[in-house]
């Protein structure tokens, strides 16, 4: 399909040279192609109906289906149509000659932002971030809140990458949004908060001092939303995910390395607890997998004292917690993890960077009570890689 999209696209072109003459004639291929199970097919519509606007006789038709796909109720091919038909806007708001017709666009994509169908909203988000790029945040805030308040993380991620391509184009925009993420992040919908932590987290061209100065103060107020949003980002996948996940990372790395004074305890804390309750691979572990080498020793000064409130917690409530800790960050690398996100070569940096802050906490009076149980720890990790224990089921004893 993708390797077909540049004769697709022709066609649409023709199809709308041909719509111009009268829609009737090639309104049952705009149908079949927006009701496609395809997306990259069904965006086609939109091509067709954007060549329609560049003559007046066609401009009124191709608006007139469009209002008609997207008021129609329904599953189904319904649905699918409704879906192209928000697909298809951004290209038409784009286009020469709609200007007078942008207001009844947004109309109809506010309307669209507000469906019931997954698919639908998807491709509204979608047209909402191309708008962003050209369009100011009064017009587009009360569509992009309806989105950000969807159950599905892909609309709000989306909401979040408006947010900074409208703060990349003036000054004025980007002061503008820093008042809407303040009163999303006080929001009763938590979904509206999420977005809003999420666009502060991933928005470098939001100005940086407003948006370090809110994210602060959001995750002082809300330390496991933001927890939430750093492993929903690093966990994402789809359109854009790798620059998602990195600048997470980045934005992550930054906030641990030179906090304003009170929250590196407030995160330290915060992290503890969250990692001791979850599965692996650990948050911090996932962090370092992302970031560039240059971080390495930048997010070192944030693992000590991590790495030290994790075992005073684990000291008095769950020193086994504590083995399986040590053994997933200090494990090697298997096969599996082989990605463009998690490498070999990326768990053998986080085993070198985990090893050297161990060895500056066994460097501590030894009458401390968390340096005696992680000597005993060391003890009972090394008796399980000369038995060959491995809860992933290998045996290979080759461990640090």
């Amino acid at each position: 399909i993708a390797e077909s999209e540049d004769i697709r696209n022709a066609v649409a072109d023709l199809v709308g040279e041909l719509g111009k003459g009268g829609i009737e004639g090639v309104a049952d291929l705009l149908r079949a192609w927006a009701e496609h199970r395809y997306a990259r097919i069904s965006k086609t519509v939109g091509i067709a109906l954007t060549r329609m606007l560049d003559d007046p006789v066609g401009i009124q038709p191709a608006l007139e289906l469009l209002h008609t796909w997207a008021r129609e109720p329904g599953d189904g091919p319904a649905a699918s149509r409704r879906a192209a038909a928000a697909s298809a806007i951004w290209r038409l708001h784009a286009a020469q000659g709609s200007t007078p017709y942008r207001p009844a666009l947004l109309g109809l994509l506010y309307d669209l932002a507000h469906d019931l169908h997954r698919d639908v909203t998807a491709s509204a988000a979608h047209s909402a971030r191309m708008i962003s790029r050209s369009a100011g945040i009064g017009d587009l805030s009360p569509i992009m809140v309806r989105l950000a308040n969807q159950q599905d993380k892909y609309p709000r991620q989306q909401m979040a990458f408006a947010i900074n391509e409208i703060a990349a184009r003036t000054r004025t925009n980007a002061n503008g949004l820093v008042g809407l993420l303040d009163a999303w992040s006080a929001s009763t919908h938590k979904h509206v908060r999420w977005t809003a932590m999420c666009a502060l987290l991933l928005g470098d061209r939001i100005p940086r001092t407003e948006r370090h100065n809110l994210l602060v103060r959001l995750i002082t107020e809300k330390p496991a939303l933001f927890l939430d949003v750093v492993v929903d980002c690093l966990d994402s996948r789809g359109d854009r995910s790798a620059e998602m996940r990195e600048t997470a990372a980045r934005s992550f790395a930054d906030l641990t390395e030179t906090p304003p004074k009170g929250i590196r305890p407030t995160l330290v804390q915060v992290l503890a607890e969250w990692e001791l309750e979850q599965p692996q691979p650990s948050l911090v572990d996932r962090v370092v997998f992302l970031l560039p080498r240059d971080y390495q020793e930048r997010i070192r000064a944030f693992l000590t004292p991590l790495c030290r409130q994790m075992l005073l917690d684990l000291a008095s409530e769950n020193p086994k917690r504590l083995l399986s800790l040590l053994t997933s960050m200090l494990r090697p690398p298997t096969s599996t993890e082989a990605t463009p996100t998690a490498s070999p070569q990326g768990r053998g940096d986080v085993r070198q960077i985990t090893a050297g802050v161990l060895v500056d906490l066994l460097q501590a009076n030894e009458e401390d009570q968390w340096v005696v149980l992680f000597r005993e720890a060391l003890v009972e990790l090394r008796a399980r890689d000369d038995r060959g224990d491995d809860r992933s089921g290998s045996t290979a004893p080759n461990r640090p």
